[in-house]
């Protein structure tokens, strides 16, 4: 009998957006979805973002493309 391995594709996705509740409310949609293997980090502005990117690898950004100061 021949054992497959599984290989669990965990996605790293970082949400940005100066509105607070926009990246509250995509967390709570996608984060109670298993399904889509995602670890999710939030950001409330372009700097905190950047330091987030810095920092952590990341696989995918949902981002407000027009925020104050760091757009």
């Amino acid at each position: 009998m021949e054992l497959k391995r599984m290989c669990i594709a965990v996605y790293k996705l970082l949400i940005v957006d100066d509105e607070r509740f926009v990246v509250d409310s995509l967390y709570s949609l996608l984060e109670g979805r298993q399904d889509l293997d995602l670890e999710i980090s939030t950001a409330y502005s372009g700097k905190q973002a950047l330091s987030h990117l810095e920092q952590f690898k990341t696989d995918i950004v949902i981002l407000d493309v027009k925020m104050p100061v760091v757009d």
